[in-house]
């Protein structure tokens, strides 16, 4: 089962990047990812509080968020 998902999630990323890539280029890729990344860290407060009252409200276990938090660094 967690074979199936890495692997869904490797096809995902690949596909979210090589599109792009695909279509505009490298320049304007790199440059919609750098804007991305700069307006989540705007937000990343926001971010946290939502993964944390989806835990407080049991949508997600406490682990699954904390994993998913730590995930991304």
């Amino acid at each position: 089962m967690e074979f199936a998902y890495s692997a869904g999630l490797s096809a995902a990323g690949a596909l979210a990047l090589g599109v792009p890539l695909r279509l505009f280029g490298w320049r304007a890729t790199w440059g919609a990812v750098l804007l991305v990344w700069r307006t989540l860290r705007g937000y990343r407060w926001w971010i946290l509080l939502i993964l944390l009252a989806g835990a407080a409200f049991g949508l997600w276990r406490l682990e699954d968020v904390r994993e998913l938090i730590f995930g991304l660094f």
